[in-house]
């Protein structure tokens, strides 16, 4: 049996190395775009269980996500906010982050998407946004 799939995106190469390597930890193959147009043509030759976007990225070349959404109609695909919790509180420069906070939580978003439920298509239909 094969691993699940997953792309992520994220406008942050350290963001996406950090939620990438989560990721493996917990089982998943696991490939990553820095941006739309890197994610549509990953998804033009690969299939792909589900997309892990930040919300920068998933703001900006809506007409790219629009192709995104033509090459995989069914894909499930979680919004997350790709930055640490608290790091919007913390506007000194001298403190220092021990990394994504919400990594966890994408993880368990992203095993809520892939597992379904009963009522998968409802869950696809209604999103999971996450930290």
């Amino acid at each position: 049996m094969r691993s699940s799939r997953i792309l992520c995106v994220d406008s942050s190469g350290r963001r996406l190395r950090e939620l990438k390597a989560a990721l493996e930890r917990a089982g998943f193959e696991v490939w990553t775009a820095l941006g739309a147009i890197d994610a549509v043509c990953l998804a033009s030759g690969l299939h792909f269980d589900v997309l892990a976007v930040d919300q920068n990225s998933a703001r900006l070349r809506e007409e790219v996500w629009a192709c995104l959404a033509d090459l995989q109609p069914g894909l499930p695909i979680l919004v997350h906010s790709g930055t640490p919790k608290g790091s919007a509180l913390s506007r000194h420069s001298q403190v220092i982050s021990s990394g994504p906070s919400a990594n966890g939580e994408i993880v368990l978003a992203l095993l809520l998407l892939l597992l379904g439920g009963e009522h998968p298509a409802q869950a696809r239909a209604q999103g999971v946004a996450a930290a």
